[in-house]
Order: C-alpha cells, then sequence, then structure tokens
C-alpha cells in the first residue's frame, strides 16, 4: 500500500532507479504521504531521526561512507531550514545529499496557515538545483513532474556531486492510501565518457612541469585512493616537484610531505619566497592550513591549474589560470608518463631538508612538553589503531595536521564549511555503515 496522492509512489521509485535506497525520515503531518511509501517500499532502508538538523548530518555521513546519494525527507515549514547546515556542508565537500521537503498548497503561501513558509530555493546558492514540484493534474503536469525529479536526482550525481531540493506540495487528505500501481517509471540517465590528456594539459606535464625548476602539487581533502597514491609517487621522485597534502587529503604516497603547517611556520619572508612555486597543481576539496593560503596569495605561481569537477570557479589563492575538469587521477596518470625530471633542479631537496629539520625540533619540543592539548593529541595519535578517524572542528582538525600523517588511518572532517554542528551526527551516520572502528575526537562545544 502506497499514498493515494498522485506522484508519491513515483518519487519513491525514481528514488531507487536513481541509486538512492537510504532515506533519513523525520516524522511529520505534511510529510507523512512520503514516510506511508516509503516504509513500505521494498528496496529502500529508512533511518528515522526526529530532530531535522541532525537527520541531515546523519545521512551526510551514510553518504560520505558509501559514496552513494541519500535522501532525506520532512516535514512543512520550519523543519526544511534546519536542514540548512548540512545542505551547505554538502554542496562545498559535493556530496550527494538529496533533501526532499513536504511543502503546502502554493495558494496557501503567506496566508498566515500553519508551518507556511517560502520553501521555494529555500537553501539559496548552497544547493545544486532547486525544483518545486507541480500537483498533477494532467498529462501535462504528470510528464513535468517526472522531468523534474528526474533532472534533480541527475545534478546530484553528476560530475560535480551536491545536494539537490525537491519541494513537494501536498493537499489533504495526507493518510489515504492505495495499492501501487501497475506500470513502468520513467527513469533518465547520462552516459559519461572517460576523460583525456587535452592539447594544454599535455603542454603543461611535457614542458612546463618539465622544464620549470620549481613545481608544487597541493592536494586538499579527498578519500583514500591507492591509485592515487601510487600515480602521485612518480612524481616525487623528479627533483623539481614537491607534493604537500595534509591528513584529511588522504594521501600516504612516500615522500608527500603531510604537515603543510608544521612545514612553512616560522619561514621568513625571503624563506617564503625561495619556496614559493612557478608552477602550482591543484586537486581535492578544501585546504585547512591558513598559511599555506596566506603564502601563496603573497608569493604567486606563474602557472595555476587545478583539476577536477567543481560548482564552479574556485580561485582559493588567488593565482588560478587553468582548470581541467576531469579526473585528477586520470590526468596524474597521463600527465607521470610524459613528464620528466629536471636534472638541474634542486627544489625537492630544499623541501625535504626543511621537513626533516622541522620535524626534528618538533620531536625535541615534544620529548620536555607538559601536559597540553598539544602533548594530548600526540599521545591519541600514537595509540590509535587502523581506523575511520572523524575530527571535529576548529581545534582537533589543527592539532592533527601537526603530526604525521598515520597511512592505516582513513581522516574525515566537515571541512566543507569547517562548522561545528554536525561533527558527532556525521561521524554517527558513518558508522551505523562502516565495519571499521570509527573514532571521533570533538571539542567540547561541538560535542554539546
Amino acid at each position: 500500500m502506497v499514498s493515494s496522492i498522485k506522484g508519491v509512489h513515483e518519487l519513491v521509485e525514481l528514488c531507487k532507479m536513481h541509486g538512492i535506497t537510504r532515506v533519513v525520515v523525520s516524522p511529520g503531518s505534511r510529510n507523512a504521504p512520503l514516510s506511508i511509501t516509503l516504509s513500505n517500499t521494498n528496496g529502500i532502508d529508512t533511518y528515522v531521526v526526529v530532530d531535522e538538523r541532525s537527520a541531515a548530518f546523519f545521512a551526510l555521513g551514510i553518504s560520505l561512507a558509501l559514496d552513494q546519494p541519500v535522501a532525506v525527507v520532512c516535514t512543512s515549514g520550519s523543519a526544511a531550514l534546519n536542514y540548512a547546515p548540512a545542505v551547505s556542508e554538502a554542496y562545498y565537500q559535493k556530496i550527494p545529499l538529496i533533501v526532499i521537503t513536504a511543502d503546502r498548497p502554493q495558494e496557501w503561501i503567506n496566508q498566515a496557515d500553519g508551518q507556511t513558509i517560502m520553501q521555494h530555493e529555500i537553501y539559496g546558492k548552497h544547493i545544486l538545483h532547486s525544483v518545486t514540484l507541480p500537483v498533477i493534474e494532467n498529462n501535462d503536469s504528470a510528464w513535468m513532474y517526472n522531468r523534474l525529479i528526474n533532472e534533480a536526482f541527475l545534478k546530484a550525481n553528476g560530475n560535480v556531486k551536491g545536494p539537490v531540493h525537491i519541494n513537494v506540495p501536498f493537499k489533504e487528505p495526507l493518510y489515504n492510501t492505495v495499492e501501487a500501481p501497475a506500470g513502468k517509471v520513467r527513469s533518465i540517465r547520462v552516459l559519461k565518457q572517460k576523460s583525456i590528456l587535452n592539447a594544454a594539459t599535455r603542454t603543461l606535464f611535457e614542458h612546463v612541469i618539465s622544464d620549470t625548476d620549481k613545481a608544487l602539487l597541493l592536494v586538499g581533502q579527498g578519500k583514500s585512493s591507492e591509485k592515487m597514491n601510487k600515480v602521485l609517487e612518480v612524481f616525487t621522485s623528479f627533483n623539481q616537484c614537491v607534493i604537500l597534502s595534509e591528513t584529511t587529503s588522504n594521501i600516504s604516497c612516500k615522500g608527500a610531505i603531510t604537515t603543510i603547517d608544521r612545514v612553512i611556520d616560522g619561514l621568513t619572508e625571503t624563506e617564503k619566497k625561495e619556496f614559493a612555486p612557478h608552477v602550482l597543481i591543484t586537486a581535492g576539496d578544501a585546504i585547512v592550513s591558513k598559511k599555506v593560503k596566506a603564502w601563496l596569495r603573497s608569493n604567486r605561481p606563474f602557472v595555476h591549474m587545478h583539476i577536477g569537477y567543481e560548482h564552479n570557479v574556485v580561485d582559493t589563492y588567488s593565482c588560478l589560470t587553468d582548470v581541467v575538469e576531469a579526473n585528477p587521477v586520470e590526468i596524474f596518470e597521463q600527465g607521470a608518463a610524459i613528464a620528466k625530471n629536471n636534472a638541474r633542479s634542486t627544489y625537492a631537496k630544499m623541501w625535504a631538508h626543511r621537513h626533516e629539520k622541522i620535524k626534528s625540533r618538533q620531536k625535541e619540543f615534544m620529548a620536555g612538553a607538559t601536559w597540553s592539548d598539544l602533548k594530548l593529541f600526540e599521545i591519541l595519535l600514537k595509540a590509535l589503531p587502523a581506523c575511520n578517524l572523524h575530527l571535529g572542528n576548529s581545534s582537533p582538525i589543527r592539532y592533527v595536521q601537526l603530526f604525521d600523517m598515520n597511512p592505516h588511518i582513513h581522516y574525515y572532517s566537515n571541512r566543507g564549511t569547517s562548522g561545528i554542528d554536525g561533527c558527532s551526527s556525521t561521524a554517527a551516520g558513518f558508522s551505523v555503515v562502516s565495519d571499521k572502528l570509527n573514532v571521533l575526537i570533538t571539542g567540547d562545544i561541538s560535542f554539546y
């Protein structure tokens, strides 16, 4: 049995057809048609989380762990506004969160009816795509209803993933049911072609990187990838190439420097210029380090190429010259095959010397350090076995960046927007669908 309201069964079936098999529901009256239909549909696992703000972060954690789209469903009115923090986090982390909000009939908006607010495009610019579905009254509205849902799902799981909003107005009665209708639901799909190394990118690797004395590869937040590690290790063998990453980059290839703040802190203005690259290649998502951002903005390279799929033009270091919309692993793999070592460069040696020097200083300092937050993190990180480590904002993530990365630990943090509000719920959602040990290190305010 499913809701008697036209289109509800179709919406739920399209969820399954687009790979959405997990839905987090916050109970309410206006979303009852969806709740009823979801609970009676095979192939969809439903989680009930009463608080909408926590529910959305819980869904975000599941999606992050499975790398699959996850839907959240709430009732109308202020309930929808409580999804906003997680929506913004999903936007900047490129997580396919499907936000489905029940709404009152459009004719009753701004007419002093209960739990009725302006829900169309309620999440502003922190959403990839936002639609308000029509009430199905004829063939045209039924076609539009189906098309809008398909478009929204395709946007969420496209080349650049992210959250989408489907707003569904419902008229009473809300609780009537019928047998699920027979017939096939129309699903629209997109076929994606594998990226190839274009002429401009080939020139970058074949000539620019091969001929420069200073090339820096800066990798931001991302998931652990054996293939990425293997490809990047080729570049660490080049005299002119240096790889900088952070714990949340999950890069563990030999030769990569994973402690940016520790290495560049204390550089004199003259040294900052000496260490500055001529060519900068970036990949991955957000970088935690404020120091590296300030350093590159003040010592701009001649070329900055960003590789990856983005919502818009991201010019973090104020020196962007090129964007390659492609899978970074594929581009680096092809680039490594044609790039050449620059025998005259000493750039990699200069960074390696600096890295070892600061690492030795830290070891000496920590040996005599008294009890403190810093000492606690040293003890914790040494004690942890292989696990998924979830880090709260903002102190925990910054302390962890000061210590060498453990290749047996996968690091996660809500660094898309860097908010503290959903750290615990995201970790909880992740742990529900993870077979590994999951550890959360969080600050007191984040925990509360």
